[in-house]
């Protein structure tokens, strides 16, 4: 790896890697193979939030949602509020935004297509 782990996320045949490389966060995404390399599929200056499931790799890092089958994550969403909290099943992909309606804390729930 490129630097220290920060966390580690598994689902079957599948393993995402956030890293620290200077001062920014490395998300590198470990497929399950004969010969298991680190891809990087994402940076930023903060740690996002990270889904895998179905093969894919999801992530939210502050309002873009980003997810890709293979390869380098892509934006499939802008969120209107701030993400807490992304989930991915392969094709599919849901995220959950913060807000308040009339001063009640709520969750919206959206849902996307990985393209």
């Amino acid at each position: 790896l490129p630097g220290p782990a920060l966390r580690v996320w598994g689902a079957p045949g599948l393993f995402a890697v956030a890293v620290r490389v200077g001062a920014r966060v490395a998300l590198l995404r470990i497929d399950q193979s004969a010969a298991p390399r680190a891809v990087r599929v994402w940076r930023g200056t903060r740690l996002p939030r990270v889904a895998l499931g179905g093969g894919a790799v999801a992530a939210a890092d502050g309002r873009r949602v980003l997810a890709a089958r293979r390869g380098v994550l892509r934006i499939v969403a802008r969120a209107r509020r701030a993400v807490d909290a992304v989930g991915v099943d392969g094709r599919r992909i849901a995220w959950i935004e913060r807000g308040t309606r009339r001063g009640t804390r709520i969750g919206v729930v959206r849902l996307g297509r990985v393209r």
